[in-house]
């Protein structure tokens, strides 16, 4: 008798401990597939395309974690499937229909990707003598074009009308050395990032000015190009705690227009990327880069599309991993003279 009642309790206890685990794929819609922990150089796309055969069915992805997250705190909720991080845990599904091209379906059409950029950015983006845009970011939109079969057109127009112009559809992709940050992604969405960048603060050649923190800036005139991550990065940390004031701020809708008055000594500070710091120091002798840093950066380099287009999103995240995987963006880097990231290497 004894024998039988603790048979018993061992069975009842073995049957607690089951209850959480069908609970959660009860709840979880009886989901099949498999647990997988984020590696460095992952990206939703590119798990979907191995795991599931399909580099649009990453959203599937995200739905199952997160049902998954809400029932175990061991899976991490995915917030933004442009932002996850090595170490998290997330849930993989069997494999699932892929969603409708949408926008990218007009896109095919036509036959033509029609891309805004700020050609005043070189290494990135410019313009030769014959008119020709020229840069890293117009190579590499280029070759995306040809691999998904379309030609390219390139509009140029201020960086800070080219959010805006991707949410009208005045343009289809913006790819202008974009960071990815939460603010703009509730405008618009991104592909995953193909570049990692530096930030970098540019004084007059004979200043004794010394930065050895982003927060060193706060005394000083202090330009910015209209629109980006550096303009967003002084108002939230300098001027909304006082600790600089608004007319120290000056905005610029070509970063050219602030190195010229940078040398003329009408800002003490131009606040801009490592990369095009960089080619303004040489050309111009009479700056130099007083720092260079990822204290102030956000986030990787990635192309502006219209929100919610899942199929759009996903082509373009399945010929960046591509030419990542090939090698091609880490030549591309090297043909313009850019630092490779650590994250290609």
């Amino acid at each position: 008798m004894l024998k039988k009642l603790v048979s018993f309790f061992v069975l009842i206890s073995l049957l607690l401990l089951l209850v959480p685990g069908a609970a959660l794929a009860q709840d979880g819609g009886e989901m099949k597939g498999q647990e997988y922990t984020i590696q460095k150089d992952d990206w939703l796309s590119k798990l979907a395309d191995k795991y599931l055969g399909n580099v649009l069915a990453y959203d599937a992805i995200v739905e199952a974690t997160n049902k998954m997250a809400a029932q175990d705190s061991k899976f991490t909720a995915i917030e933004n499937p442009d932002v996850i991080e090595p170490g998290w845990v997330i849930w993989i599904p069997e494999a699932t229909a892929a969603p409708e091209k949408g926008y990218y379906a007009t896109i095919e059409e036509r036959g033509t990707l029609i891309v805004g950029t700020s050609a005043d950015y070189l290494p990135f983006e410019g313009v030769d003598e014959a008119g020709n845009f020229i840069g890293f970011d117009m190579d590499l939109i280029r070759e995306i074009g040809s691999r998904l079969g379309l030609q390219v057109e390139i509009k140029d127009m201020g960086f800070d009308v080219l959010i805006a112009a991707v949410q009208e559809q005045k343009i289809d992709a913006a790819i202008a050395a974009i960071q990815y940050t939460p603010e703009r992604d509730e405008a618009v969405d991104f592909s995953v990032p193909y570049n990692y960048i530096y930030d970098s603060f540019l004084v007059a050649a004979n200043s004794d000015i010394v930065i050895s923190k982003a927060a060193d800036i706060a005394p000083y005139m202090v330009g910015v190009q209209t629109g980006t991550t550096h303009e967003a990065w002084v108002l939230k940390n300098l001027i909304e705690p006082g600790l600089m004031t608004e007319d120290q701020l000056f905005r610029y809708e070509r970063t050219e227009q602030g190195a010229l008055d940078l040398e003329a000594g009408r800002i003490d500070v131009l606040f801009i990327n490592a990369d095009p710091a960089r080619e303004l120091a040489a050309k111009m002798p009479a700056v130099k880069v007083a720092l260079t840093t990822r204290e102030t950066v956000q986030g990787g380099q990635s192309i502006a599309i219209p929100q919610g287009e899942i199929g759009f999103k996903a082509e373009l995240d399945r010929v960046i991993t591509q030419l990542q995987d090939e090698g091609f963006i880490k030549d591309l880097l090297t043909k313009w003279e850019i630092p490779v990231p650590e994250e290609l290497q």
